[in-house]
C-alpha cells in the first residue's frame, strides 16, 4: 500500500488544511489546535487498542503478515482500490483481500449478490446448487482439474493434496521447493524461509522432515531427487520463485 494523499499528509493533516489555516490571514491556532486533537485521539486509540490486540492474538495480528512496526496497519473503511486507515489517510490496496477482491472493495454486483444469497441462506450445511456452479467454472479456469473439493484454507488443501498423491502412488516422499509457502501444518513447514534447510518453526515433530524433501528450484536438482522412483509428488507455488544456487 502506498499512500495517495488525499486526506492526512504526515502529523499535520493535508495540504488543504494547511492551505486553510494559511488563507484565514492568522496564524488559525484554534484550527490547529482542533486537527492536533484529533490526531492525537486517534493516536491514544492505536496506542490504547495495540496492547489489547496483542493479549488477545499472537502479535497483535490474525496472520503473520500484517506484523509491522511500530504497529500493523488499522483499516477503517475501504472502497474500490482504495482503503482508508484510522488515521484517515486514503491508501491505494494492492492487497485485495490476498487475491479475492479481484473486482475491488465493496463492488456493487458483489454486494448486491451478497445481500440477495444472505436473505435466501447462509450456511445451508447441505448440498446446494450454487457449490456445483462454482466447481463448474473452476474447472472451466483450470483445465488439468477434473473435479474439485473445496476446502477452508490453503493450508487445509495442500494438506489433502499430500494425502491424495501419497494415496495414489503408494509412496511417502514429497518434494518442495526452497522459499516455497504452502500452509502451516507439519509436513511443508520447512524449507521457507532463509536458510532454506530446516524447520520453519519450533514444534516440528522429528519424524516430518525425513517424508519432506527441501531442494533449490532447479531442474538438475529436481531430477536427483526423483531419480530414487520413491517420490509422491512435487509441491510448488504456481507463482513460481527465482533459481536458487544448488
Amino acid at each position: 500500500m502506498i499512500s495517495t494523499g488525499r486526506k492526512g499528509i504526515g502529523p499535520w493533516g493535508s495540504r488543504c488544511a494547511r492551505k486553510r489555516l494559511r488563507i484565514a490571514g492568522r496564524p488559525g491556532l484554534k484550527a490547529l489546535r482542533r486537527l492536533l486533537v484529533r490526531r492525537l485521539l486517534v493516536l491514544r486509540l492505536l496506542v490504547l487498542r495495540l496492547p489489547v490486540a496483542r493479549r488477545l492474538l499472537p502479535g497483535g495480528v490474525t496472520h503473520d503478515v500484517r506484523l509491522a512496526e511500530p504497529f500493523p496497519l488499522a483499516v477503517a473503511r475501504a472502497g474500490g482500490s482504495r482503503k482508508q486507515d484510522l488515521d484517515g489517510h486514503e491508501l491505494i490496496c494492492y492487497v485485495l483481500g490476498h487475491g479475492a477482491l479481484l473486482l475491488g472493495h465493496g463492488h456493487p454486483a458483489v454486494v448486491a449478490a451478497v445481500r440477495e444469497q444472505a436473505a435466501r441462506s447462509f450456511h445451508p450445511g447441505a448440498c446446494h446448487e450454487l457449490e456445483s456452479d462454482w466447481a463448474e467454472l473452476v474447472i472451466r479456469l483450470v483445465p488439468s482439474a477434473e473435479r474439485v473439493r473445496f476446502t477452508s484454507s490453503g493450508t487445509e488443501a495442500s494438506l489433502l493434496a499430500l494425502r491424495l498423491a501419497r494415496a495414489a502412488t503408494g509412496r511417502g516422499k514429497i518434494v518442495k521447493l526452497a522459499g516455497h509457502f504452502h500452509g502451516w501444518h507439519d509436513q511443508v513447514a520447512t524449507g521457507a524461509d532463509p536458510p532454506f534447510d530446516g524447520p520453519d518453526s519450533a514444534g516440528l515433530p522429528p519424524g516430518t522432515a525425513s517424508s519432506v524433501v527441501t531442494i533449490p528450484a532447479q531442474p538438475a536438482a529436481l531430477a536427483a531427487a526423483l531419480a530414487a522412483g520413491d517420490v509422491a509428488g512435487v509441491i510448488l507455488e504456481p507463482s513460481g520463485c527465482p533459481p536458487r544456487p544448488a
